[in-house]
């Protein structure tokens, strides 16, 4: 190589690495139309394209650097336009537009009250209508006027809606469902996880009164599910009665505040809210209630969806004004109750072709987990200083790109893309030149809404059947529990005879409260021919149904153990057959005597009854019996012969009369 051939290749080199500055500077480093060009240029040896192509590059340098714009370089208008028009670029004119795809992935627009953010939401719903439906829960009645430029865009007040959260969309099993509701009532209403357990529990319960859980499409509602907490049973006072009160104050709310929307069994087909463009105006609930309502809509669709197995392309877009209440960031801080339901739906639904644009004044409040889910953010100008501080953290602004949103004009945005473009730049808002003065009247179409009323369906009786029949049988149960409390040594054949009952309705009726706890089997060994007879004892969780029934305890008849109680019972029965008068428990002196009895000759007699080994207690009250001189007799009866051997040997001297007590029990006795 010569001299001078040296010399002009270090001049190309320089001039290449000034070429290359400049293309830095003038925000071109990412334009590969040009880079290619230098390329072609550099090997075909085209040094008067270079030079030319520097004196352009100098010019686009230089007002960057005379005029330090934070957002240089811009976006090109082949990089940046979509069919879905939004606005046009300040500094460069540039047409703004978004992407069907590109919904699907999500929108977020924050601003103030008053900035535009329902005039860029009237600017999108009509151009999106051309590739998907739309939903649009409206807090304040903002988007109305869409109807005069949508014909088929249908209003609705929730007055007018009707949808049973509890009704499981086709396809989608009933456990799984009831867990959504209940995982969205807790989090909408305020609940503790403990409290979701409740709630999950009666619906599903519900679930199977209804027999939903075995293919029946008659669905319980709320008002039914407030039914059922009522007649829910717990104890009177403590910590499960006050949650079942604040439970019931809940269901009460939500009930009174919806009313007619969701006092039905079946609610409007989910498929056609799907296949429609709506409105739904939720201006008249407060935050919770439009936060349970709209978060089972919203869950209902998609479940219906991944059932039917819907994989698309954007095919519904959601529209929700003010979304904090559904996304709040609290959630996220509450570690323990897991992904906010609602968050869950924006990550997961975008492959079912569900797209959202979310609008919100207040971004401190929303769940970083949705601006995170979100392709596109917009920023308008904000209120306060944290709210911008937290927006230039999710759109990873600079300090400087900061500093520059705090003097957002009017119609001014600062727009952040995941994809295509992703540094921010800033943009001024097309407006949507809708006429807002529209009535809600004027643009009432009817008949549609006489078409989702077909397959609505009114409340289903039967829960109020099985209410009915359940308070029969509970005070079937609580008459039987009481009267065994009150006898406990009747057979069961005496039981029936005393209630007069068939014994299939008592032996089921018996069965249910063995299934509850709320009696025992005790098995009497008699020690006589014949078959020993059963008998039942009320446990402490009998007792305690009992009082939450309002039973009030009196003092029965008989101590000790059931087997006491039991021969007590039948001694008893045996003198009251020759007669006698007799009375069970009598204090007679000191001593506490099993029985006190009269015959018709008018002798008192006194009655001892062991069925244990012990002997120091029965020996002491027999001495003292025996000295009480209006007695004529006093009896000492005993389970075996051992027993009765050494209280004979320890009681010489002292007048009592022994027998077993199989003296007093016949064959028939022990049947």
């Amino acid at each position: 190589m010569g001299a001078n051939d040296f010399h002009s290749q270090i001049q190309l080199n320089l001039e290449l690495e000034q070429l290359m500055e400049l293309v830095r500077l003038s925000g071109h480093e990412d334009d590969e139309e040009l880079l290619q060009a230098i390329e072609m240029a550099l090997i075909a040896g085209n040094r008067p394209f270079l030079r030319s192509l520097a004196r352009f590059l100098r010019a686009e340098a230089a007002k960057q650097v005379v005029r330090e714009d934070v957002f240089f370089p811009y976006p090109r208008a082949e990089v940046i336009d979509g069919p879905i028009k939004v606005g046009k670029v300040v500094q460069t004119g540039n047409i703004f537009g978004l992407y069907p795809e590109e919904l699907n992935r999500g929108l977020l627009v924050c601003g103030s009250p008053g900035t535009g953010k329902s005039n860029l939401v009237e600017l999108l719903i009509p151009q999106a209508i051309k590739f998907c439906k739309v939903f649009i829960a409206d807090m304040k009645r903002d988007y109305i006027p869409l109807a005069k430029v949508i014909p088929d865009l249908f209003v609705m007040d929730i007055s007018e809606l009707r949808f049973n959260p509890l009704e499981v969309p086709e396809g989608v099993e009933p456990n799984r469902h009831a867990q959504l509701v209940s995982n969205i009532y807790r989090k909408s209403m305020g609940v503790m996880t403990a409290g979701e357990g409740v709630l999950y529990h009666s619906i599903y319960q519900l679930y199977e009164i209804f027999g939903v859980n075995r293919g029946s499409k008659e669905f319980p509602n709320l008002f039914d599910l407030l039914e059922y907490e009522k007649k829910r049973k717990v104890r009177p006072f403590g910590p499960e009665a006050q949650a079942r009160e604040r439970e019931i104050n809940r269901l009460l709310t939500i009930t009174l505040a919806l009313g007619e929307t969701i006092n039905c069994s079946r609610g409007m087909s989910i498929k056609k809210l799907l296949n429609n463009n709506i409105v739904l105006l939720l201006d008249r609930l407060n935050p919770e209630i439009r936060s349970f309502i709209l978060g089972c809509i919203l869950i209902s669709m998609y479940s219906y969806c991944i059932s039917h197995g819907r994989k698309a392309s954007l095919r519904n877009l959601i529209v929700i004004d003010d979304c904090k209440s559904l996304v709040p960031i609290q959630e996220e801080r509450r570690i323990h109750q897991g992904v906010p339901t609602f968050t869950e739906f924006l990550t997961q639904s975008r492959e079912f072709g569900f797209g959202h644009i979310l609008t919100d004044h207040l971004p401190t409040f929303l769940s970083s987990a949705v601006k995170a889910a979100s392709y596109a953010k917009i920023m308008m100008p904000l209120g306060r200083g944290e709210d911008y501080l937290d927006m230039a953290s999710s759109m990873g602004l600079s300090r400087e790109q900061l500093r520059s949103a705090y003097g957002l004009g009017e119609h001014e945005a600062i727009v952040k893309l995941a994809g295509r473009w992703t540094k921010p730049f800033k943009i001024e808002i097309f407006p949507s030149n809708i006429d807002r003065n529209v009535r809600l009247e004027w643009i009432r179409d009817k008949g549609f809404l006489d078409e989702l009323m077909q397959e609505v369906t009114p409340r289903a009786e039967r829960f109020k059947v099985w209410i009915e029949q359940k308070d029969d049988e509970e005070e079937m149960l609580f008459k039987l529990l009481s009267f065994i409390y009150e006898n406990p040594v009747l057979s069961v054949t005496e039981r029936l005879k005393r209630l007069g009952w068939p014994i299939k309705k008592e032996l089921k009726l018996r069965e249910e409260l063995i299934n509850r706890g709320y009696i025992e089997m005790v098995r009497i060994r008699t020690g006589t021919v014949g078959r020993d007879p059963t008998l039942y004892e009320v446990t402490s969780k009998g007792k305690e149904w009992l009082e939450q029934k309002g039973y009030r305890f009196k003092p029965r008849e008989g101590r000790g153990g059931p087997l006491h109680r039991y021969f007590v019972f039948r001694i008893k029965e045996h003198f009251e057959r020759i007669g006698a008068h007799v009375q069970a428990e009598v204090k007679v002196g000191d001593v506490w005597v099993d029985l006190l009895i009269k015959l018709p000759q008018g002798q008192r007699y006194a009655l001892q009854c062991s069925v244990a080994n012990g002997i120091e207690d029965e020996l002491r009250n027999l001495r003292k019996l025996a000295q009480i001189g209006w007695l004529d007799k006093v009896i000492f009866v005993a389970m075996n012969e051992k027993v009765l051997r050494v209280m004979k040997k320890e009681c010489k001297g002292i007048k009592v009369e022994w027998h077993l007590i199989t003296d007093f029990l016949s064959s028939s006795d022990a049947q």
